[in-house]
């Protein structure tokens, strides 16, 4: 055999390998880059649930904030209402209480009295 015949055969048979193998690459090749748009995605959609999750959190924050307030104005509110119910009652008068105590007393010393 020439030269010139190995170097055909050996062509052809680089040709035949590349064939083989080339569909093979190109399979590896779309697998690698679907792959790498997945992990993108992936990680695109992590980011924004993370970002979601930021602002539920912080907007329970503010729920929980003005729930104390609210909390505060109505604890204040049932102490003013106390108050002016409070306000709102007569006082009794410490020298009429202590005349009907007296008169209380006179009343069974005077039954007691007149059941002897």
């Amino acid at each position: 055999m020439s030269v010139l015949g190995i170097v055909v055969i050996v062509v052809i048979a680089i040709a035949f390998v590349l064939l083989m193998f080339l569909p093979r690459m190109r399979e590896r090749t779309r697998i690698r880059r679907r792959e790498r748009e997945l992990s993108q995605r992936r990680t695109r959609v992590v980011s924004e649930q993370r970002a979601e999750d930021d602002e539920r959190t912080r907007q329970a924050e503010l729920a929980e904030q003005r729930a104390r307030i609210a909390e505060q104005e109505a604890n204040r509110e049932r102490a003013e209402a106390q108050l002016r119910r409070e306000e709102a009652t007569p006082p009794v008068p410490e020298q009429a209480t202590e005349s009907v105590k007296e008169d209380v007393k006179w009343a069974k010393t005077r039954a007691q009295a007149t059941r002897q």
